[in-house]
This record gives structure tokens, C-alpha cells and sequence, in this order.
């Protein structure tokens, strides 16, 4: 009989798991401007806080494997962040120091 209390138990944790996961609202999927847009960000975080390069250097090293040239990079040294903008879609980048760079949720 404990063996039984103990599996009605564990059944009923896993009932209350999965309904509690089921209940969550999925994010919403990206758009191929906010993957493009938020690539170019994190690239070139890293290139600009991570590896150190100069700005114009991270800007076409971000840019360039996207094939697009209007995509508009703006690195701020002070919030220690870079943004990028196309086509309406704004994505940002920010370094933390030991961690590295992390993109902004959507």
C-alpha cells in the first residue's frame, strides 16, 4: 500500500507539472528581421567588448555575412551595449563583464 501512495504521489506531481507547462503562453517566434537584426548585435558585442577591435572593424565584421548594408549598428561604449536596426526590427546586445554578451529579450 505505500508503494501504491507513493506512485499516485509522483503522479500526480508530474499531472501538476506538465498542466502548469501546458498553461504557459509560448513566445512568440522571431521574425527573420529580429534573428538578422539581433546576429548583428550580439557579433558585434563580442567583437567590440570581447575581442577588443575598433568600432568600424566590429561594424563590418557584424554586417558583412548577412549580405545587407543598410543595417544600422550603434555601439555604446558608456552602456557597453550595440544595437541593431532593420527594417523596424531593433535588437541590443550587452556585455557583461565574465559573462560575455547577451542579447535583450524580444
Amino acid at each position: 500500500m505505500r508503494r501504491t501512495f507513493g506512485l499516485a504521489t509522483l503522479g500526480s506531481v508530474i499531472l501538476l507539472l506538465a498542466s502548469g507547462a501546458l498553461a504557459a503562453p509560448p513566445d512568440p517566434p522571431a521574425n527573420e528581421f529580429q534573428l538578422l537584426t539581433g546576429y548583428v548585435a550580439k557579433e558585434g558585442c563580442s567583437c567590440v567588448f570581447v575581442e577588443g577591435q575598433t568600432d568600424a572593424y566590429c561594424t563590418n565584421y557584424a554586417i558583412a555575412p548577412t549580405g545587407y548594408n543598410n543595417i544600422t549598428v550603434a555601439i555604446d561604449h558608456t552602456a557597453n551595449t550595440v544595437t541593431a536596426t532593420f527594417s523596424g526590427s531593433t535588437r541590443t546586445a550587452t556585455f557583461t563583464a565574465g559573462k560575455g554578451c547577451v542579447l535583450a529579450g524580444l
